[in-house]
This record gives structure tokens, sequence and C-alpha cells, in this order.
């Protein structure tokens, strides 16, 4: 049995983007980009 529950934000705190890279001497450097989230229900 399945039940569809919609579009709504379940998630909190939100999902985020991150951006990783390494530097020329193999550090890592890691940025959050933006918070994810629902924009549209189609």
């Amino acid at each position: 049995m399945s039940k569809n529950l919609g579009v709504k934000p379940y998630l909190f705190p939100m999902p985020t983007y991150m951006i990783g890279t390494y530097n020329e001497d193999d550090t890592v450097d890691v940025m959050m980009m933006a918070w994810g989230g629902i924009c549209a229900e189609d």
C-alpha cells in the first residue's frame, strides 16, 4: 500500500549544497553553497 504525502518540507534542518576542492598540496577545501529545499509542486 502506498500513500501520496504531497510536496511538503519534511526535512528540518534543510539540506545543504556543498562544494569541495583539493588544493595543489592535497588539502581539502569545502564551502557551503546554498540551502536546499522544495521550490515547486510540479
